[in-house]
């Protein structure tokens, strides 16, 4: 990694983004690897998510990928958040997060959620400290959500099934 992180949408092809969740893969609760097809994976981030991105020089260092397709319920799903090993921590994939959140509002969707490792104590912090909050809990993944408009958040919490 050479110099300083630079935030960019959408610029990562296919085999960038594969590259980078292999060299994310180890820092995984359950490795990605174990859990889906990475290139099958990596091709469909590429080709039908939002991509917020840090890079530092040539290299993708982080992501975060979000669906905003449902316009029925206008819920966000974000698929995918990996900063590489050696530069977590750094407060880059709170960048990434947040602007994930502002894209989501400025096309009005009105909830995000994620699905989490329940064993990520790391990765629940973080979501929580971005407003996230467990909406269902499940072996071994908990459902976390980001209501975007509070004055609806109480009502729509309520209306939700998992």
């Amino acid at each position: 990694m050479s110099g300083a992180v630079i935030f960019f949408m959408n610029k990562a092809s296919a085999a960038v983004i594969l590259s980078h969740l292999l060299a994310c893969d180890t820092d995984f609760v359950e490795s990605l690897i174990a859990r889906v097809d990475l290139r099958e994976y990596a091709n469909k981030i590429a080709n039908y998510s939002m991509r917020f991105e840090a890079w530092s020089g040539e290299s993708l260092v982080g992501m975060v990928a979000i669906y905003c397709n449902d316009l029925e319920t206008r819920a966000a799903h974000i698929t995918s958040v990996s900063v590489i090993n050696k530069i977590q921590g750094k407060g880059i994939a709170t960048q990434l997060l947040s602007q994930s959140v502002e894209h989501a509002k400025k096309i009005r969707m009105q909830r995000i959620c994620l699905e989490v490792d329940s064993g990520n104590r790391a990765a629940i912090a973080l979501y929580e400290k971005c407003g996230f909050v467990v909406g269902s809990t499940g072996n071994p993944m908990i459902v976390m959500d980001l209501f975007l408009d509070v004055e609806k958040s109480i009502e729509q919490r309520s209306q939700l099934q998992y």
